[in-house]
């Protein structure tokens, strides 16, 4: 009895170790909630206009939630909402609690051009997905920081723009950043997990030579800045009382399963290129 015992936890720690080879039960269980539940925020209405007699541009924005409660496989109903939202941003001073930066410059006429994109848009009634461009158009100019940029740790940003470029940083602008210097840059993460590209909404207001000075716009996320328009992800109730279930028996497998996975693990991470 006792042989046949340890035959059948033979076979059923092989299965379990074919299912989930690389030790990563608990993260799977834990995608397997996120996909299942939890909110998505889809970006309705994007336009940035100028108002010439205030000298401020006028964000405005509409978002739709969608709240999904019970598992997405099993039953797509969702609670929706919607909010609409307009900010001001003045090109002579700065908000009290903006965050302040510095753009040094400096032009090079084999520097790539700056990527553009039309930033104002109205997206259908219909659906979500098909979007209609709004009557006043906005070319928005993206700008990317070196990789190890991080406005949160220094403000001070050095770029190396094309000479055709330079106008761009006279009106508002996106400033692309990155939030973690080890983070594997050519890893797409999941919508759930943060990723470390960062959007931030310049404002500047005013230059000195070679050096432009702007402020982050408050109030305004990344998500909302992507040259693409995207949806952002959020944890709700259901998500994280999933996750506290499915999560317990989850671990304990990997607990049982880390003396064969773990040697994988490790030698497949020493063998990283990176």
């Amino acid at each position: 009895m006792s042989r046949l015992h340890s035959t059948f936890l033979f076979f059923f720690f092989l299965l379990l170790f074919c299912l989930f080879g690389t030790g990563c039960c608990t993260m799977c269980i834990s995608d397997i909630c996120h996909v299942s539940t939890g909110n998505d925020i889809y970006l309705k209405k994007r336009i940035l206009e100028y108002n010439e007699e205030e000298n401020a541009y006028y964000l405005k924005y509409e978002t739709k939630k969608k709240r999904y409660y019970f598992p997405k496989q099993l039953c797509n109903f969702s609670v929706k909402s919607h909010k609409e939202k307009v900010v001001k941003f003045s090109l002579d001073n700065p908000p009290p609690k903006a965050k302040l930066c510095k753009l040094y410059v400096r032009t090079n006429d084999y520097a790539k051009k700056a990527e553009r994109s039309q930033f104002n848009f109205v997206s259908s009634k219909m659906h979500d997905e098909y979007f209609v461009r709004a009557r006043t158009l906005y070319p928005m100019t993206f700008f990317t920081c070196a990789k190890r940029t991080n406005l949160d740790k220094n403000p001070n940003v050095y770029l190396t723009l094309n000479q055709e470029n330079l106008p761009s940083l006279s009106k508002p602008f996106v400033l692309v950043d990155f939030r973690r210097e080890d983070y594997p840059l050519y890893k797409s993460p999941r919508p759930w997990r943060k990723k470390n590209e960062r959007n931030n909404l310049m404002i500047p207001y005013k230059q000195i030579g070679d050096c432009y000075y702007a402020y982050v716009a408050p109030n305004v996320e990344s998500w909302m800045l992507a040259a693409t328009p995207t949806r952002k992800y959020e944890s709700n109730t259901v998500t994280y009382v999933s996750n506290a279930i499915l999560g317990v028996p989850a671990f304990l497998v990997d607990i049982v399963l880390s003396p064969i996975y773990w040697p994988y693990f490790w030698h497949k991470k020493s063998s990283d290129p990176r």
